[in-house]
């Protein structure tokens, strides 16, 4: 079985981490992807366990919608014009997704954290034998990425495993000199 780690901080970047964990996982046949996220250092032990549940509870929220809307991209590019079904109710394996069963072999765990996110997604990875990490990244530059570090960047060079960055689509600053991009 393939065991992913897909770290989410809940931003744009981490959805489409959680997009290319879901896709990879589709093709790859059984697989467990651990949603995983990390929360800055709390001192109140009460209020950290409960931030952690929490955490855990907006993580669930986050797979549930991106996989829902993953479904209904995939049931809109099968059938054009249609809809959805009214009145569609969560089945068996559905893991709350209205409809939309997870694909066959794929299992979703939850986990947070608190600490330094780089250091706890790559402890994590290794406490849990991961075969890869998938994470987003910003693709901060120059001084941005100086002054805020690079959490994809120390990860890519810590982690125990292979690791996938997935950063969102922009516009190249710089044509490629054939006109077209490979």
């Amino acid at each position: 079985m393939l065991r992913l780690l897909v770290a989410l901080d809940f931003s744009e970047c981490s959805q489409l981490a959680l997009t290319t964990a879901l896709s990879v996982a589709e093709r790859a046949g059984p697989t467990e992807i651990i949603a995983f996220t990390v929360l800055a250092p709390h001192p109140d032990e009460a209020k950290a366990l409960g931030d952690l549940e929490r955490a855990v509870d907006q993580l669930r929220h986050m797979v549930d919608t991106v996989h829902t809307e993953r479904a209904e991209r995939a049931q809109h590019a099968a059938h054009p014009g249609s809809h959805g079904q009214p009145g569609s109710h969560g089945q068996p394996g559905s893991h709350g997704h209205p409809g939309h069963a997870l694909p066959p072999g794929v299992q979703i765990r939850y986990a947070a954290a608190h600490g330094a996110p780089a250091h706890e997604i790559a402890a994590h990875a290794a406490a849990h034998h991961v075969d890869a990490i998938v994470l987003g990244t910003h693709g901060r530059t120059g001084l941005r990425r100086m002054v805020l570090g690079s959490v994809a960047e120390t990860v890519v060079r810590t982690a125990p495993c292979s690791v996938l960055t997935v950063k969102p689509s922009h516009p190249h600053p710089y044509p490629h000199p054939t006109g077209h991009r490979h």
